[in-house]
């Protein structure tokens, strides 16, 4: 992701792509946000409490914080809610991808021909490959410019 702050090499380029996001992390800004972080953990915990306490269903605790965790940034940095926390059994295809996109990334790093080959292919060849890829192109259409 050579654009991306997490992957700069150069120490000095990292800090100027740093300081860009710098104030959305301040104390302030994390405060303000504060309530809608509560928000969804309740929610969250609500679920628990009304859907799997005392039933014997099994939770995937993984999935459950990952919807979390996804409704929270996306409501962070994107100013979008997708109440992934709303969906049957915590199971959104947006974090199950995001997830498996993530387990990609390291050969992807080690092998830069396959990332190139990949961004080049029509998103309708991928998504006949792997359909649930239409969750991530879909989500990227709406929150990257151009």
């Amino acid at each position: 992701m050579p654009g991306a702050s997490v992957s700069t090499v150069s120490h000095s380029l990292h800090k100027i792509r740093r300081a860009a996001a710098g104030p959305l992390f301040t104390k302030r800004q994390v405060a303000i946000f504060a309530p809608e972080i509560q928000a969804r953990a309740d929610r969250l915990v609500n679920r628990f409490n009304y859907e799997y306490k005392s039933t014997g269903r099994v939770l995937c605790i993984s999935e459950a914080y990952g919807c979390f965790s996804a409704d929270i940034v996306t409501e962070f940095a994107f100013a979008r809610g997708y109440d992934y926390l709303d969906h049957p059994e915590f199971k959104a295809t947006f974090v199950y991808m995001v997830a498996k996109v993530v387990d990609m990334m390291h050969t992807l790093f080690h092998f830069p021909i396959l990332r190139t080959i990949l961004k080049k292919l029509p998103e309708s060849w991928v998504e006949k490959v792997n359909p649930k890829m239409a969750v991530i192109f879909a989500f990227r259409r709406v929150s990257v410019p151009g």
